[in-house]
């Protein structure tokens, strides 16, 4: 019942992936982050299991999503390998400044349209108590009042987790989900070739003093994943580039 484990499973022995196109390391510690123990009211329980059925006649890329939701993670296919990632924070694994940009634009999105704005999450997950018999069935809603007093007004999203089926653990998701979605600040650079070994997944830190990114966590940089990356490798009429998209990441969310 290991979420990155049963996601695995999935790429290789449905979708035909073989292990040599498995980032490994990435996916031990996807692995090892959905083993990993948390409170409950009733004691601790594994971070992110799953429990369900996934069908035939849906397209791979939808199941794949299904299980990478179940883990708050994602995954992708880059520079030949799976990448897979579990919800939790990953220590940034190395700094970028000024001295590393390429020649090319950078663009900033400070925050998310309002359309993708939400402070509450409802939703349903599949209950195996009594009455409900496994059946898909409505959560407890999660509702941030911080964020309903920063935006007017509640804002709904909603989020079925159909391979959850405990109470709380799909409402550490919903909360999980809502938090991170606050984390809209998006942008894009051009770096040197420096930049090539970071991939989708990696967490980075980020310095930039127009922006004051020096100053923020005692000089050490703001932290952000890198959810894209795109190579233009050199040739004779241009030098090689590496262009990063990054999203903000924080520790805090994953409490």
């Amino acid at each position: 019942d290991n979420a990155a484990l049963c996601a695995l499973d999935y790429l290789v022995n449905y979708c035909g992936v073989p292990w040599s196109r498995i980032d490994t390391a990435m996916a031990q510690a996807a692995v090892a982050a959905c083993n990993e123990s948390v409170p409950t009211t009733a004691g601790t329980q594994k971070r992110y299991v799953v429990g369900g059925v996934l069908a035939s006649d849906v397209q791979p890329r939808d199941n794949l999503k299904t299980l990478f939701d179940a883990m708050a993670g994602d995954g992708c296919f880059s520079a030949g390998k799976w990448r897979i990632w579990a919800g939790t924070y990953s220590a940034p694994v190395a700094t970028l400044d000024e001295d590393d940009f390429g020649d090319g634009d950078l663009t900033i999105v400070p925050r998310a349209s309002r359309q993708d704005i939400f402070n509450s999450v409802r939703g349903q997950y599949r209950d195996p108590r009594p009455p409900n018999n496994y059946q898909l069935t409505d959560f407890p809603p999660y509702r941030s009042a911080t964020y309903v007093d920063v935006d007017g007004q509640e804002y709904w999203e909603d989020l079925d987790f159909p391979l959850t089926q405990d109470i709380e653990a799909v409402q550490r998701l919903a909360k999980l989900n809502l938090f991170r979605s606050r984390l809209s600040l998006t942008f894009r650079a051009t770096y040197n070739l420096g930049a090539y070994r970071f991939q989708p997944g990696d967490t980075v830190r980020i310095k930039i003093k127009r922006y004051g990114w020096d100053t923020i966590d005692g000089g050490l940089g703001k932290v952000f994943r890198v959810v894209e990356r795109e190579f233009t490798p050199p040739s004779a009429s241009q030098v090689g580039k590496v262009e990063l998209t990054l999203q903000e990441e924080a520790q805090a969310v994953y409490a």
